[in-house]
This record gives C-alpha cells, structure tokens and sequence, in this order.
C-alpha cells in the first residue's frame, strides 16, 4: 500500500471514530421546531388534525384544562410535549374551544423530528447529592429532581434533571446533565422588578435586557 492510501485510510478511520463518538448523537438529533398560531380556518384545520394525531401518539400530554372565567362556553386546554413520557423543556401548545367544541385557536412550539434516548445513568438521589454538593442546599422530599429533555443552541437535545435551589441570594433553576452530572444551564428563577433598565436570565441561561 502505498504512503497515499495509508493516509486516506488513516483519514477514514479518524472521521469514523469521531461520528461515533460525537457527543449530539448520544444527546439527541437537530429539532426542527414549530412556532404554532394558528386563528384562520385553514391554519386550525391543519393544526387541529396534527394535535389530535400527536396526542392519540402520547407526543403530546394535557397538563392544564380550564374554562375560560371571562367568556362563557369556552375552554382552555394545555398540552405538553413528550418523548417517552418525559417532558420537553418549552414545548407546549395552547388550544381554546367554544361552547360547541370547536377550535378557535392554537398557540405554541413543538419539534419535529426528536429521537432520542430518554433513560438518564444518574438516579435522583444522586442528583440530589451533586445538587447539595454544588450549593449546600438539600432539597425537600416533595421536591425531587425532573427528568426532562433540554433543547440546546447548538440545535441538539440533551437529557436533564431540573431542580430549582433556594439560597439566601436567589432561586436558581438548574440543569443536570442525566447522564453525566455535569451542570448544562442555570438560570435565576426569582421574580425581581427595578426601577431601572431591567436585566434578566432567558430561558437557556443568557443575560437580556
């Protein structure tokens, strides 16, 4: 085999090793989320038909369902998105019935496309100690460690633990890693208001006006 062909295969292998191992396979592939407001009749006769199909696949599960206090005969009803059961960070969608049964509206964000993996290394419990380790906090029984999948930037999906973690300072939402232990985000969960131009934490840990 010539020097060429030693170097060409060598390439090969290294690209190989690296698709294995690359870190968004093992978390999830890229989401393609959808942005829903649907109010137009051919807008909710599209997004009706694809809720009720997600939710007859157990993609999507009720979490909330209300009558509306201010208009009689309407309902509100609130959906969440899952993959195995587990909660996707963010992804919900909103429909709203009137007295007849019928949809007047949707509103939410859902991903298209996610496969992934939903069964975490770590327990709660020892979620619960890397927690306590981290911010001396322990955490009260009735408020255990959640599984969920955390949508990234870099258009990847990772399985978390949420817990939210009071201190003197401030109420912090964490997210842990399921496999690893290893904090992906944090953000501050208080609700602060000042006088001044206002600085808050987004919903994936970065600083905004």
């Amino acid at each position: 085999m010539t020097h060429r062909s030693h170097l060409i295969t060598g390439v090969i292998a290294v690209f190989a090793t690296a698709l294995v191992s690359s870190p968004s396979r093992l978390r999830g592939q890229e989401p393609r989320l959808r942005q829903i407001a649907a109010v137009t009749p051919a807008e909710l006769r599209t997004w009706d038909s694809q809720v009720d199909r997600m939710i007859r696949s157990r993609e999507l599960e009720m979490r909330l369902d209300r009558e509306d206090t201010l208009m009689a005969g309407r309902r509100h009803t609130r959906y969440t998105q899952t993959v195995n059961g587990v909660s996707i960070y963010g992804a919900d969608v909103a429909r709203q019935t009137d007295e007849k049964g019928l949809t007047v509206s949707i509103f939410g964000d859902v991903y298209e496309g996610v496969s992934m993996s939903t069964t975490p290394s770590l327990s709660t419990d020892r979620v619960r100690e890397l927690i306590a380790a981290r911010t001396g906090v322990d955490l009260p029984a009735d408020r255990a460690p959640r599984l969920m999948i955390l949508p990234r930037e870099n258009g990847t999906f990772t399985l978390v633990y949420t817990a939210r973690v009071a201190t003197p300072e401030d109420i912090t939402l964490y997210f842990i890693d399921a496999q690893t232990g290893a904090v992906v985000n944090q953000r501050s969960d208080a609700k602060r208001q000042t006088s001044s131009v206002g600085i808050g934490i987004g919903v994936l840990g970065e600083r905004k006006k």
